[in-house]
């Protein structure tokens, strides 16, 4: 791109200083004018809306060097790693339910839904030694709820699918799910829209559970935590937030908590592959513009 504009430049150059040229004006005014326009149609095919790479992550990640989600995935991968379209499960199988479940949401996302919810529950067959059954929540008392939310999966039919595998599923108290849960989940889409890309990493406490459901013995979390982190230029940053397994009134704020005071009470190492320095400025401190914005 440099070496174009500079060969054009020393053209129009030459074409102004040199005296054995021997051009009108007029005939000067239309080559710098067609010289103008070489340059902007250079521009246009280089930053035309359309001209997008096909890798989600070689655009939006532009505040620090990195190329995948993986990054940010916690050090424990629980007995088995899944990863789909966009969500990636840490599933636990005592427990039948996620360790964590780490997803990346975008404007991009939100601006582009193509699919309406289908609450169409389903066992995960990539589970290697079978996964929670939707029948294991019948007549429970308990929701079935979401970890990565069905609401953040809109622009992709097969996203959308795969946020209803039980492996994404945890037993939520229906004032909890429909609550507090929903609200945050909810803050974190409009968050979305105004920083650009932010990655999630949301999962249950499971060091003190509340019992257990159905036949295959699915753990009820006392606690469900979620991790943002604002990946978007200029400033990066992160919140957490740890909410019991409940009907609550309190506000957001009262459930913020740093990355390392997450990590201190749920034994669990987050974005272990990045490098140190940036994984300390993401986890130490609480970044209160995300935190303000989320309660608002």
């Amino acid at each position: 791109m440099q070496m174009v504009l500079s060969f054009l430049l020393v053209i129009l150059f030459l074409v102004f200083s040199h005296k054995r040229i021997k051009m009108t004006k007029n005939q000067k005014a239309l080559l710098a004018l067609l010289i103008l326009l070489i340059i902007g149609f250079v521009f246009f095919l280089i930053y035309r809306p359309d001209n997008k790479s096909t890798n989600p992550l070689s655009t939006i990640y532009h505040s620090f060097p990195y190329t995948q989600i993986s990054d940010f995935y916690p050090s424990n991968h629980g007995d088995q790693l899944i990863e789909y379209t966009n969500i990636n499960i840490a599933y636990d199988n005592e427990h039948e339910q996620a360790l964590w479940v780490c997803y990346l949401l975008t404007k991009d996302h939100l601006n582009n839904a193509v699919i309406k919810r289908k609450n169409r529950f389903k066992i995960d067959a990539k589970v290697k030694y079978g996964s929670a059954s939707p029948n294991d929540y019948y007549k429970s008392g308990f929701d079935r709820g979401h970890l990565a939310p069905a609401a953040d999966m809109l622009w992709s039919e097969i996203a959308m699918k795969e946020s209803f595998y039980m492996s994404n599923i945890s037993p939520q108290k229906k004032g909890f799910n429909r609550g507090v849960w929903k609200k945050l989940e909810g803050k974190v889409r409009k968050l979305t829209l105004v920083e650009d890309s932010i990655v999630i990493i949301t999962g249950p406490l499971l060091t003190n559970i509340l019992g257990s459901i159905g036949s295959n013995n699915v753990s009820v979390p006392s606690m469900y935590y979620k991790v943002i982190v604002d990946i978007s230029a200029p400033k990066i940053g992160a919140v957490a937030f740890l909410i019991p397994n409940r009907n609550t009134k309190l506000s957001l704020d009262k459930f913020a908590l740093s990355v390392d005071s997450l990590e201190k009470v749920i034994q669990l190492d987050f974005m272990a592959s990045l490098p140190d320095d940036i994984e300390s400025q993401l986890e130490k401190n609480i970044d209160y513009s995300l935190l303000n914005y989320v309660i608002q």
